[in-house]
């Protein structure tokens, strides 16, 4: 089972419903979701959260808007009502999919304490 859906993933990055794309995104979420279970340590179960599918798309999303990227394809990309007509509009794109994925993984992830000084206490022996 995929965090995320390939409908979710064609909504943040406008590529059309065909089979050719549609296999590949389900291909991609699910490197997606293994991306996330590595990086966080545990699998997700039903009911996955609404955070968990929001980063899978995410995640799968930026590997597609990247795709068309290289292939060149930037003017057929719309994201909502906005036709992403360059190579620095669909960056931002992915730039601002890469930070609010980044937000979500903190969100999960288990907090890391560090020391950053080391001190020898001597107790009273009186």
């Amino acid at each position: 089972m995929a965090y995320g859906s390939v409908s979710g993933v064609r909504a943040l990055t406008g590529v059309e419903e065909t089979t050719e794309w549609d296999e590949r995104i389900a291909s991609w979420l699910a490197e997606s979701d293994a991306k996330i279970e590595k990086r966080l340590g545990r699998t997700f179960s039903d009911p996955v959260p609404s955070l968990i599918t929001r980063l899978s798309n995410l995640l799968t999303a930026i590997t597609v808007l990247e795709r068309l990227k290289a292939e060149g394809t930037v003017s057929d990309v719309r994201i909502g009502d906005v036709w992403i007509d360059s190579v620095e509009a669909i960056g931002e794109t992915i730039r601002g999919y890469q930070r609010e994925a980044e937000e979500i993984f903190r969100l999960y992830e288990s907090p890391i304490v560090k020391s950053s000084k080391y001190e020898y206490i001597e107790e009273d022996e009186s």
